[in-house]
This record gives structure tokens, C-alpha cells and sequence, in this order.
């Protein structure tokens, strides 16, 4: 045996095994262990959350069921348990617990509790969601048909809600409740009481003691409705016999009995007067019935007998305000909110505040009031609600919106109050706020097409989240392609996007029926006129009522308009083109076009066309409506340069300039459209207008030195030494080895005081390369003298004359350097032929400052 070896094999031996236990205790721990610290953690959590529950402490109940459920979304007995605890603390969000309770288990029971836990926190549109996913599972149930029932009456849908009590009778023939309330609908469907044997039936219901209240309410209630005063005295009779019946109840037998009888009514209310001393809630209800029959006096002197418990309980002030408001009497009704105390209905009493002091014409105080009211009730979509009614009463249209969206806010998913909203925003006219909330519902639901199309439409009419809009129409269109709401939304988003061909052909696809709304008949016109076709554009728009239309969809109307206009000018413009082409008397040659290389006759537009015939023709009167009506986009410098040129030909000097300046700036830095008013220009021997026109055109092309010599004398003849200096640094940022005017650039950049060490190095490099040249070695003489180096630039002109033939003027440059070498005669000899009226305003300048120096000097030497 190899003894080397062991200690080598005894290592690899030990690693295997090591790696072995390694990956055992990997596979015990990530399979076993985990999952059963897991399992017995959860276990743990569950009965700490049911120990919660039981001992009623239900916010711990909750939050622990809530963080199992992070982890454990499939937990049954978790959400039920956080259904519970919700529920115990009348949450709405029990609601939510319960539909995902519902998921799991799949059963009706829990999809009925969730109807039903909907109905209790009024969310409307999650108890109809519940209804609709109950479908063919819920036929043969009488509860789902009860609670189906409740959710249409609830959202205003009672044609639904008797489908549903018809199947609901059929099921339980025997419940005389359930026959009640389908009889109820029906009562109210027959306004002409024309259904006897309906009336018929309800009386024979009233026969049974536990429905006989109910029964007789509603008969009361359509003899009321009928103004039958034999009818209304009977069943008034025969409620006030009924056992059970509430305070409302009762003060409805009193309006039946008034209806027929004075003194029986009279002997009642006191009867009424005496039971509901009391109670506040029962006063309270006749107090209501008083300011509802206009005898508001009595519900005042009333409420001077009663005990004054009564009297201070929230529940009777508010009825009591209700009196005082319609007797108009804003000082009483101020004075009994204002010391009042209405505990959790503050909300309320700074409301009837706000109504006393806007009545009595305080409105600044009315304001701070209502505001405080809606503080006071907060985020509680109840306490809301209950405000929304009272204003809804007082006719607070303003107001009343304004509290339909902070309901909006805290429900969004109630049909009723959406609905609400969507009507007064589109009566408004305020598009935007649609658009809010129709992004609000498709945010809630996804799969919700309606507010989906909606959303997408008032995006596209605003111009706002446009890809969005696009893609959520092209979604819609898809899934329902013969849908005329989506395909509108989709044809609008195709001529949105320039597809106006598309367009046509999708909303064309329509049934005839189909395409009679008036949105739908804007939406065509506005894509007819897209395509060109005026005249089917022009038709539509004149059949198509405008009145309720959204600002944007009257802008559209506009937009078509304006392409209508468009399309007729252009039609107009192509007949006149061809009248003038064919009559074959004008010579092209002078018209305008020639003179622009970019453009000719092959491919000019015709508004472009037409003004060149009308140019050679020279009928500028032609000429002046067709500029002064037309846009030529890209050309539309030129269009001005045009304009421009009529008011010269008007002797318009003014008008000229300011059109030719109109066309450079439209024109910007852009070569492309530069260079053709140059040329033009050119053709019109307009020197200025031509050179403003190169000045630009010489940035971008810094080569032509003839253009460049030109533009130099242009700037200097108007005294520009900065425009100099700028067009030479352009042209020697393309041309870094200098040249004859490197020395101008030098002496224009030394003046201006612009670049002055780099104009003292360029000096220096142009009389380098050139010293022979007059200019290079005046404009180094210059420098030199600039940077106090006088002698030197002495030695540079000492034999140079003053009147020597520079673009610098040699005399001033004598003139500078004699004087800083103190030689003042001979400064003022060569001050003398400088020529000031051929001068740069900077040289001037500077031998005005020579002139005093020399002036100071010689009055030293006299003294």
C-alpha cells in the first residue's frame, strides 16, 4: 500500500461524506423542516387569530388574518374569519373579505352573503356584480331572487327587480311578503290605476294580520297618489285599526283622513300630538308631515308644549329647522341651530347654519358654515349622504355636485351616484371632469367595455393620453366589432391618427339606424371632410343637431368647418389654375417661380403654382386674396417674401420690411428655406433684403468669400462691427488657416472687444504669413500698441502714411501710437487725416479719446 496516498484518500473521503450530509441536511430542511416550521407557524398565527375573535378584540383578529392570508391566499377559514371581524367592526371591506371567501368555496351560500353584505354597506354595484355571477346557479333559489329583487330596486331598476319577485313568488307561493312586494312595484308601474284586480289582491293580503299594516300603507298611498279622498279616508281608517304600525305609518292615515274629513283629521293629530310628546324620533316624523302640508306654524306652536328632552334632541331640531325653513323664517332658525348640540349629526346643524345665514343674505358666513359641515362629516360616505339629501331638498345645485364627488370619491363603484355625476358634468360641458371619472371606473374594472370606450372617447376629444386612447379603442372595437358605440370611438382614433381612409370605411360600415346620432353624424362629417369631401361633410353638419354637445365635439365642428373651407378654396384655386394654364396668355418666365432652384413646375403645390401665374399675369390684386387666404406650410416664407414684395409695388415701405422680416424669422436658420429668399431677392435686385437673407444663409455656409467680402462691406457701410466680427468667426471656424481677412477679423474682434487675446494671436499669425500686406501689419501695429507695446508697433507704420490705402484707417493707428509714445504734434498731425464720416462707431470713439489725451497733454506743456 502506498503510504503517500492515505492522507490524500482519507481528505477525498471525508469531503464526499461531508458533502453528502450537506446536501442531506439541504434536502431534510428545504422538504421537511421549512415546510413544517411553515405549517406549524401558520397554525400558530391561526389559532392566535381565532383566540383574538373569541375574546372580541377584532382589530388583532383581523390583522392577524390578514398576515396569514399574505401568504396563504387559499385559507377559507382566514377569510371567513376576517369577514367576521369586519363585519363585528360594520366595515365595508367585509364586503371584500366575503367575495374572496365566495371564490374559494364556490358555493351559493357564500355568494348570496355577499349580495347580501353588500346591500347592508350599500355598495350597490358589488351586490349587482354578485347578482350577475350568481346567473343560472341562483334559478331555482328564492333567497338569490329575494336579494336580486332588493339590488335592482335599490339602483332604480324596478322593471328588473319584478322578474326577479315574479320567480320569487312562483318558488314560495305561500310567502305573502314576497306577493306584497312584487304588488308594491306593480302599484307604482299603474299610475292609471287601470290594474283592479292588482288593488284587488292587496286587500285581500291585508287580511292577514303580520301584512296588514304593509298592505294598507300601500293602498293608502295610491289612493293619496290618486287623490281618491273616499279611498284615502277608508284605508286611513283601516291603518289606524292595524296593529304594529310606526309613527310614519300613522301620520300617513293623518293625510288620508285630511284629504276627506277636516275634524276627524283635527281629532287625530291631537291623538298624535299627545303619543309622540315623548319621543323625539316620533315627534320628529310629525313635525316633517307639518312642513310638508305648509303648516309649518303649527309644527312652532307644537313644539312650544313639549318636554324639553324632546325639544333638545337632535332628531326633533332638525324636523324643527326643517319648519322654520319653510316659513322662510331665517332668524328663528339661526337662533335654534346656533346654541344647539347635535352630537354626531354636527355635520347637519352647520348646514341648516349655512342655510340661515344665506337665506338672511350673510354669504360669507354661509360659506364658512357649509364648509364645516362637510368637514364635519369627514370621510363617512353615510354622514355624506345624508348632507347630499338635505341640499338636494333645499335645491343647492352647486353645492349638491360638489358632494357627488366626494361620494364619487369614497364609492366609486355606486352606479347611482356615477351616473349621477356623469349627467351634471355632461350638462356642464366639462369634459375633463369626465374623463376623471371615467378613468376612475375603468381603473376599478379593467374588463368594464363601457367605462372603457368612454374613457378612451373623452381622451381623444381632450387630445390627452392618446396612445392610451388608441390602443383601449382598438381593444373594444375588437372584442365587439359591430358595437356602433366602439366603432365610433375606433374611427375617431384612426382619424386621429391620420389614417382617414381607415376611418371612413369603418363608420361607414354602420346600419343607417345606427349612424342618426348626432356624435356619430359629427364623426362622419368630420372624416368625410379628412377625405376630401366637402360636400357629404357639408350635409352631415347641416343635419346634425348640436345643442347638447360636449365643448371638444364643437370644436370638432369647427375643425370640420375649417377643412370644408379648405377643401372648397383649394377646388376653387385648382379651376382658377386651369382656367389661367389653358388660356395659354401668361409667360411663366416671369413669374416668380424661375428664380427659386428648389422649386419648379413639376413639383410646386398649387397654391404655389397659382401664384406664380398670377405673378407673371400681374394681377396682384388676384395675388394679394389668395396669399392673405392661403397657408403653404414649409413655403410659407416665401408666401410672405410675396406679400412683401406687393406692398413695395403699393409703395408700402413699411409694410415691405416688416413682411420681409416676418419671412426671415419664419424661416430661422433653416437653409432649405433661407436660400430661396435670397434668391428671390436676388431676382428683385433687393440688395439689403438679400444680404439680411446671405447673413443668415452665412453661418450655415461659411464659403463663399464673395458673399463674405459683400456682407463685410454691408456691416461696416451700417457701422456693425459685431455683426463683422461674427460672420469672420464662422467663416475661420471652417477655415482655420487663416487667410487676408484673418487680419480683419483681428482688428473688428480688438475693437469690439471681443476674443481680445485670440484677436492678438490671429493678429500676429496674419502679418507672420503676410508681412508685406498693409492691412495685416497696420492691424499687428494695432495689437501691439493695445498691449503697451508701442515701440515695437512704431517701427510697424513709422513709414507707413497716413493716408496709406487700409481697410484700417492708418491715421487713427499713427495717431494711437504716437501719442502713447508721448508725441503729441506729431499725434495730432496724423489725428488730423483721420476721416471720422467713413469711420467704425468704435474708431470714432477712440479718437474722440486721442482728441482729449492730446487736449490734456497740451494744456500740461502751456502751464
Amino acid at each position: 500500500m502506498n503510504k503517500r496516498s492515505s492522507p490524500l484518500r482519507r481528505w477525498l473521503i471525508a469531503g464526499v461524506i461531508l458533502a453528502l450530509v450537506l446536501g442531506a441536511g439541504y434536502y431534510f430542511g428545504r422538504y421537511h423542516a421549512l415546510p413544517a416550521y411553515r405549517e406549524w407557524r401558520a397554525a400558530k398565527l391561526q389559532k392566535l387569530a381565532n383566540d383574538y375573535f373569541a375574546k372580541g378584540d377584532y382589530d388583532s383578529a383581523l390583522l392577524t388574518a390578514r398576515q396569514i392570508l399574505r401568504t396563504d391566499k387559499r385559507n377559507d377559514a382566514m377569510w371567513r374569519l376576517a369577514e367576521k371581524s369586519a363585519n363585528a367592526k360594520q366595515l365595508p371591506e367585509t364586503v371584500y373579505y366575503q367575495r374572496e371567501l365566495a371564490k374559494l368555496d364556490k358555493t351559493l351560500d357564500s355568494q348570496l352573503e355577499y349580495i347580501r353584505l353588500a346591500l347592508h354597506y350599500d355598495l350597490l354595484r358589488e351586490a349587482l356584480d354578485g347578482v350577475n355571477k350568481v346567473g343560472a346557479a341562483g334559478r331555482d333559489s328564492a333567497d338569490f331572487h329575494d336579494l336580486a329583487a332588493q339590488v335592482y330596486l335599490r339602483i332604480g331598476k324596478p322593471t328588473s327587480a319584478r322578474v326577479h319577485l315574479y320567480s320569487l313568488v312562483q318558488l314560495r307561493p305561500d310567502d305573502g311578503a314576497a306577493q306584497l312586494e312584487l304588488d308594491s312595484v306593480e302599484m307604482n308601474a299603474d299610475d292609471e290605476r287601470q290594474d283592479k284586480a292588482l288593488r284587488e289582491r292587496v286587500q285581500k293580503l291585508a287580511q292577514q294580520p303580520a301584512l296588514r299594516a304593509r298592505a294598507y300603507t300601500l293602498l293608502l298611498k295610491d289612493a293619496l297618489r290618486a287623490k281618491n279622498a273616499a279611498e284615502a279616508e277608508d284605508y286611513a281608517q283601516k291603518l289606524i285599526a292595524s296593529e304594529g304600525t310606526d309613527a310614519q305609518q300613522q301620520v300617513l292615515a293623518l293625510e288620508g283622513l285630511r284629504l276627506k274629513d277636516g275634524a276627524k283629521a283635527a281629532a287625530y293629530r291631537a291623538k298624535l300630538e299627545t303619543a309622540f310628546a315623548n319621543s323625539p324620533d316620533d315627534a320628529a316624523v310629525l313635525t316633517e308631515y307639518y312642513s310638508r302640508a305648509g303648516e309649518g306654524k303649527e309644527a312652532l306652536r307644537w313644539a312650544k308644549t313639549l318636554p324639553d328632552k324632546t325639544k333638545a334632541a337632535p332628531e326633533f331640531q332638525r324636523a324643527l329647522a326643517d319648519a322654520y325653513i319653510s316659513l322662510r323664517d331665517w332668524s328663528g332658525l339661526n337662533t335654534l341651530v346656533s346654541t344647539a348640540q347635535w352630537g354626531d349629526r354636527e355635520y347637519l346643524r352647520y348646514a341648516y347654519l349655512s342655510y340661515a345665514a344665506r337665506g338672511a343674505g350673510r354669504i360669507a358666513d354661509a360659506t364658512t358654515s357649509w364648509k364645516m359641515a362637510v368637514i364635519r362629516a369627514g370621510d363617512s360616505a353615510r354622514e355624506t349622504s345624508d348632507l347630499l339629501s338635505r341640499i338636494i331638498d333645499w335645491g343647492w345645485d352647486q353645492e349638491k355636485y360638489d358632494l357627488i364627488w366626494k361620494l364619487f370619491e369614497l364609492m366609486p363603484r355606486n352606479e347611482a351616484i356615477a351616473r349621477q355625476l356623469i349627467v351634471w358634468e355632461r350638462t356642464q360641458g366639462h369634459t375633463a371632469n369626465l374623463n376623471r371619472i371615467f378613468a376612475r371606473l375603468f381603473e376599478l374594472d379593467p374588463e368594464d367595455r363601457v367605462a372603457r370606450n368612454n374613457f378612451a372617447y373623452t381622451s381623444l376629444l381632450l387630445d390627452s393620453n392618446l396612445a392610451q386612447a388608441y390602443a383601449l379603442s382598438r381593444e373594444n372595437y375588437l372584442s365587439e366589432p359591430h358595437n356602433p358605440y366602439y366603432v365610433t370611438t375606433q374611427a375617431l382614433a384612426l382619424q386621429k391618427q391620420g389614417k382617414s381612409a381607415d376611418a371612413l370605411a369603418l363608420i361607414e360600415s354602420l346600419r343607417p339606424a345606427e349612424l342618426s346620432e348626432p356624435e356619430r353624424m359629427l364623426c362622419r362629417a368630420l372624416i368625410h371632410a379628412a377625405n376630401g369631401d366637402a360636400l357629404g361633410a357639408q350635409n352631415l353638419l347641416t343635419g346634425t343637431d348640436l345643442r347638447n354637445m360636449l365643448p371638444e365635439e364643437k370644436g370638432l365642428v369647427k375643425d370640420t368647418r375649417n377643412r370644408i373651407a379648405k377643401i372648397e378654396q383649394e377646388q376653387g384655386r385648382a379651376s382658377q389654375l386651369y382656367a389661367i394654364q389653358e388660356s395659354g396668355s401668361v409667360n411663366h418666365a416671369e413669374g416668380w417661380l424661375p428664380a427659386v432652384t428648389e422649386l419648379s413646375r413639376d413639383n410646386a403645390p398649387k397654391d404655389l403654382l397659382l401664384a406664380d401665374s398670377l405673378f407673371a399675369a400681374r394681377d396682384w390684386k388676384g395675388l394679394t386674396e389668395l396669399l392673405n387666404t392661403t397657408d403653404w406650410g414649409r413655403n410659407d416664407s416665401i408666401r410672405l417674401a410675396l406679400l412683401a414684395y406687393l406692398a413695395r409695388q403699393n409703395k408700402d415701405e413699411g409694410t415691405a420690411r416688416t413682411q420681409w422680416r416676418r419671412a426671415l424669422t419664419l424661416a430661422g436658420r433653416d437653409v432649405s428655406k433661407l436660400h430661396p429668399l435670397a434668391e428671390l431677392a436676388t431676382a428683385w435686385n433687393w440688395r439689403v433684403e438679400r444680404l439680411e437673407a446671405w447673413d443668415r444663409l452665412f453661418e450655415r455656409m461659411p464659403d463663399d468669400t464673395g458673399i463674405l467680402k459683400e456682407l463685410l462691406a454691408y456691416h461696416r457701410a451700417a457701422g456693425r462691427t459685431g455683426d463683422m466680427v461674427r460672420i469672420l468667426d464662422g467663416y475661420f471656424a471652417g477655415h482655420p488657416e487663416g487667410g487676408p481677412e484673418m487680419a480683419h477679423f483681428a482688428y473688428y474682434s480688438m475693437l469690439s472687444g471681443i476674443n481680445v487675446t485670440r484677436a492678438y494671436l490671429n493678429a500676429k499669425k496674419a502679418y507672420e504669413a503676410s508681412p508685406e500686406n498693409l492691412d495685416a501689419r497696420v492691424v499687428y501695429a494695432f495689437s501691439l500698441y493695445q498691449q503697451k507695446r508701442s515701440d515695437e508697433a512704431w517701427k510697424l507704420v513709422e513709414n507707413v502714411p497716413a493716408t496709406g490705402d487700409s481697410v484700417v484707417p492708418v491715421a487713427l493707428v499713427r495717431a494711437a501710437v504716437l501719442t502713447d509714445l508721448n508725441r503729441p504734434s506729431e499725434a495730432r498731425q496724423a489725428l488730423a487725416n483721420f476721416k471720422p464720416e467713413h469711420a467704425l462707431p468704435e474708431e470714432v470713439t477712440l479718437a474722440g479719446s486721442l482728441r482729449r489725451k492730446l487736449a490734456d497733454a497740451g494744456g500740461a506743456a502751456g502751464k
